[in-house]
C-alpha cells in the first residue's frame, strides 16, 4: 500500500518541475492536472497555495512539500492526543492511543526527512518518508479492526496520503500523457481550421503535413499511454520521443520546398515539444 513513496524526493522533484514549468503555458494547467487527480479540490488548493513555488529552486520546492507534510502530521498528532484524553469508550480510545504514537514516531522521521533533504541525502530521506506513509496509514486502519470505529481522524489521514497520490510517478507520467493528447488533439482542430481559412498554397501544404504528423503523434501518445500502464517504460519513452520529433516536423514543413513561409503553429509546436519532452522525462523516472 505504499505508493511507491519510496521514490518519493524523486517524484515530487518531477511534480514541482511539472507545475513551474508550464504555468506560464496555461493558466488552466493546473485544474487540468488536478482534474485526472482523485481528489480535485486538494490538489488545486495544494497547488496554488504554497507562497515561493514560482521562484523556488527545485530543493526548495521539495522543501515546501516537506514542511506541508510535517505540518499536517503535527497538527494530526495533536489531535490525536486531544481525542485520547476526551475518549471514554474503550475500543475509541485505544484508537487514538495508536494514532498517538503512529503519529508521534511519524513526526521524527519527517525531522529526519527534512534534515536529510537540506542535506541531499535523498536516499535516508525516501526511507524516513515511506514510515511517515506507513503511519499514517496505521492510524486509519486500526479503526477498521472490528469492533469497528468511525474515525474522526480520516479526512487528516487522507490528506498525508493525498500528497502522496498527487505525486505517484505513474500517475504523474499518465496526467501528463492524457496532457500531451489533448495538446495534440487541439492542435489538430486547429490545423483544420487553419486549412480551411488560407488561400496560401504552402501555408495549407504545410498544414497538410501537420496534420499527418500530428494524426501519428495522437496514435504515438495513445500507445505510451498503454505502455505506462503495462509498465513498458521504455517503450513508453521512445512513443513519446517520436512525438516530440513528429511534431519539430510538422514545424519545418513551413521551411521546405523553396519558398519559407511563417509557421502559424510556432508557439503551439514549441509547447507540444516541450511539454512530450518532459513527459518523456517524467517516464524515464519508471525506468
Amino acid at each position: 500500500m505504499e505508493m511507491k513513496l519510496l521514490r518519493w524526493v524523486t517524484i515530487v522533484i518531477a511534480l514541482l518541475i511539472f507545475y513551474q514549468s508550464f504555468t506560464s503555458v496555461s493558466a488552466d494547467l493546473i485544474e487540468d492536472t488536478c482534474n485526472k487527480t482523485s481528489n480535485f479540490k486538494f490538489c488545486v488548493s495544494f497547488l496554488r497555495s504554497k507562497p515561493g513555488s514560482a521562484t523556488a529552486d527545485v530543493q526548495g520546492l521539495a522543501q515546501i512539500v516537506a514542511d506541508q507534510i510535517q505540518i499536517n502530521l503535527q497538527d494530526t498528532f495533536s489531535k490525536a492526543s486531544k481525542l485520547y484524553k476526551e475518549a471514554t469508550e474503550r475500543v475509541i480510545k485505544e484508537c487514538f492511543q495508536i494514532c498517538s504514537e503512529e503519529y508521534g514516531v511519524a513526526i521524527q522521521y519527517m525531522n529526519g526527512v527534512l534534515a536529510n533533504l537540506k542535506s541531499k541525502s535523498y536516499r535516508n530521506a525516501r526511507e524516513g518518508l515511506s514510515g511517515v506513509y506507513v503511519d499514517a496509514d496505521t492510524c486509519e486502519e486500526s479503526f477498521h479492526e472490528e469492533p469497528v470505529r468511525p474515525s474522526p481522524l480520516t479526512k487528516n489521514n487522507n490528506d498525508v496520503k493525498d500528497l502522496a497520490v498527487i505525486a505517484d510517478v505513474k500517475g504523474l507520467a499518465r496526467i501528463a500523457l492524457d496532457q500531451t493528447l489533448t495538446n495534440s488533439v487541439d492542435t489538430q482542430a486547429r490545423i483544420v481550421r487553419l486549412f480551411n481559412e488560407t488561400s496560401d498554397e504552402y501555408i495549407r501544404k504545410g498544414l497538410g503535413t501537420c496534420k499527418d504528423e500530428y494524426d501519428l503523434g495522437v496514435g504515438k501518445t495513445t500507445e505510451a499511454t498503454k505502455n505506462v500502464i503495462l509498465s513498458h517504460f521504455v517503450d513508453a519513452r521512445n512513443d513519446v520521443a517520436d512525438v516530440a520529433d513528429e511534431v519539430n516536423t510538422c514545424e519545418e514543413s513551413f521551411s521546405r520546398g523553396g519558398r519559407w513561409r511563417q509557421s502559424p503553429l510556432s508557439e503551439r509546436n514549441n509547447v507540444n515539444v516541450r511539454f512530450a519532452k518532459f513527459t518523456g522525462e517524467i517516464i524515464a523516472i519508471l525506468g
